[in-house]
């Protein structure tokens, strides 16, 4: 995080500084940018040694954090239901 000042400036800065703040909104993007995309190459240079099976499967560390998945309630033959209902 970092605090920028303008000098002479009220609490209409981007109407009263547009070079200014143009200027300083443009550092920040392009900075922010850049630590992205430098993130995505170093994502995508260990995605791409992953398997398919890896690729598509829950890491154990996930698993040991979140636990198993959770499990439905067997249905039997005779249960159905289902409502209907409208409203007019």
């Amino acid at each position: 995080m970092r605090s920028i000042v303008l000098e002479g400036v009220g609490h209409l800065v981007p109407q009263e500084a547009v070079e200014e703040s143009a200027a300083v909104a443009a550092e920040f993007l392009g900075t922010e940018l850049r630590r992205w995309q430098a993130e995505e190459d170093a994502f995508q240079a260990q995605w791409s040694k992953k398997s398919k099976v890896e690729k598509a499967t829950v890491d154990g560390k996930w698993v040991k954090a979140l636990g198993p998945p959770p499990t439905r309630k067997a249905k039997s033959a005779g249960d159905v239901s289902f409502s209907l209902s409208s409203k007019i």
